[in-house]
């Protein structure tokens, strides 16, 4: 509850109330400046003093504060005590006639200087005090257990009390600079051991020399614990020369990666240390070459219209390429040829619109892949996207060594 220290001139009752009544009216509710009072001049808790004019009886109500400029004044508590303690007595409640009793709303009723804190004798201050600043307290220090203690008692009784830190003991430390972390020093200049500040560190020279996240995730290796015997394997130790002493790592699947196997004589094997190791293709979706252009001349027969030269190890791939029928009701006919000779499966369209057509066949380095084409009784049709897919890896061969 707050109460706000003012002075206001008196009022005059100006309607009669009974005992039992919890409301009153005034005159006017003017301060000494003529101006009316609001709520926030009374505070949030306000008495006020009902006397006769002949001076032989009071009553002490307490008020809403809320309702000052209201048409009636709300009343909380009426006869209260004399003494300041805010307690109803039934006798000290009174029946009040208009214009015979002056209001006196000022704040020097005993209600109010009840709640005053006196500046000099002792008092007992109930609820909780929060003070926007500190409070001083006298220069001496405490003596009794419950008196409060000030910051220069408490700081003294620490330092005096408080051994220095050490690796057993608990005790005062000095923060080192980063000079001091950089150096090693142990005791600072109060000769107490040195703790780190995280901020002087940041400054150190350990800091700018302790490695990144990323340089951290690095060196969990990626097969098996670094050791001196796992080493890292740098950039300069792989290579796809044949001439250099290089590594050649595998990639997820087990296989050597394509880029490395360029640089191979696909008629030889790769020797490694006097370690034949060949290789061979194997059928995949991944495209090695094709011949893309549409070709939609007719023919009768079979007649060769697409050609690739396997310049690359000996193997299975993946033959794939599109063929169409113009006229429906008629066929295209398509069919894969290794050197001339019919090799895959016969293949037939009857569809206007291209069909993708797929066959794994077996082929030897430096074969002819060809597609032949023949058209029975249609018109304009196409074929396109003659592609050859596989992918290299090491042949599986007895006694020798096998990288997959």
């Amino acid at each position: 509850m707050q109460i706000v220290p003012i002075t206001i001139p008196p009022k005059k009752l100006a309607q009669s109330i009974l005992s039992t009544d919890s409301t009153f009216k005034l005159n006017n509710i003017e301060g000494w400046d003529s101006e009316d009072l609001v709520a926030a001049d009374l505070g949030t808790q306000h008495f006020v003093v009902f006397k006769n004019d002949t001076g032989t009886k009071i009553e002490i109500m307490e008020i809403d504060p809320a309702t000052i400029a209201s048409a009636s004044i709300t009343i909380s508590n009426r006869g209260l005590k004399f003494d300041g303690q805010q307690t109803e007595v039934t006798a000290n409640k009174l029946n009040w006639a208009a214009n015979e009793t002056t209001v006196m709303l000022g704040t020097d009723v005993p209600q109010m200087l009840e709640q005053l804190v006196n500046l000099s004798d002792a008092q007992t201050v109930a609820g909780v005090k929060t003070f926007s600043s500190f409070p001083v307290t006298p220069s001496s220090d405490p003596t009794t257990d419950y008196q409060v203690a000030n910051k220069k008692y408490a700081d003294d009784l620490a330092i005096a009390g408080s051994p220095d830190m050490s690796l057993t003991v608990k005790g005062i430390a000095e923060e080192a600079t980063a000079a001091e972390i950089n150096a090693g020093t142990q005791a600072g200049a109060t000769s107490a051991e040195l703790a780190v500040n995280p901020k002087y560190l940041k400054d150190s020279t350990y800091y700018t020399q302790r490695p990144t996240a990323d340089e951290k995730a690095a060196l969990v290796g990626t097969s098996g614990t670094p050791s001196t015997t796992n080493k890292f394997v740098t950039d300069d130790d792989v290579s796809a020369s044949t001439s250099a002493d290089k590594v050649v790592r595998a990639n997820g699947s087990g296989q050597v990666d394509n880029g490395f196997l360029t640089t191979l004589n696909p008629t030889t094997s790769l020797s490694l240390n006097s370690l034949a190791i060949d290789f061979e293709l194997i059928a995949s979706d991944d495209l090695q070459t094709s011949a893309d252009t549409e070709i939609t001349d007719p023919t009768g027969s079979y007649v060769k219209r697409k050609e690739i030269l396997l310049n690359d190890f000996s193997g299975t791939v993946t033959i794939k390429w599109e063929d169409r029928m113009g006229t429906e009701g008629t066929a295209l006919y398509s069919r894969v040829y290794k050197n001339g000779v019919a090799h895959g499966a016969e293949f037939s369209s009857i569809s206007s619109a291209y069909v993708v057509n797929s066959e794994d066949l077996a082929f030897s380095s430096g074969d002819l892949i060809q597609l032949y084409i023949k058209n029975v009784g249609g018109n304009n049709p196409g074929i396109k996207n003659f592609r050859v897919y596989y992918t290299k890896v090491p042949l599986d061969i007895s006694n020798t060594v096998n990288l997959n």
